[in-house]
């Protein structure tokens, strides 16, 4: 059952230490719902705030597309507008390697 949390307790939480991802689990949110809150409220977390600091803690099963070893990666138009883009425009994408980590690069397509 999702609890209700105040922008009081909210900022107290967020002044305290606590994580997005754990604030969102204690009061039964979603991770984007919390972050928006903070972003809205204009708080800084010492997990980072906003565009740059809604990083998703948990890992998200990717699934198999093919006999070959594909998968598929779904991004939620949460982030898709929160970093800017029109979701209803046609964007690209690209994939960087960096230093072992793969990262995702978009932009709006012309």
């Amino acid at each position: 059952m999702r609890k209700k949390i105040s922008d009081e307790d909210l900022t107290r939480e967020i002044n305290s230490g606590k994580s997005i991802s754990k604030i969102a689990k204690k009061y039964s949110m979603s991770v984007a719902s919390v972050a928006e809150r903070v972003r809205r409220l204009n708080l800084k977390s010492k997990y980072g705030s906003g565009r740059e600091g809604l990083d998703v803690k948990e890992w998200k099963k990717l699934t198999k597309t093919s006999k070959y070893g594909g998968r598929l990666v779904s991004l939620p138009s949460f982030y898709i507008k929160n970093l800017g883009f029109n979701h209803k425009k046609e964007l690209l994408g690209r994939w960087l390697l960096r230093n072992g980590k793969l990262i995702l690069e978009i932009k709006e397509a012309k």
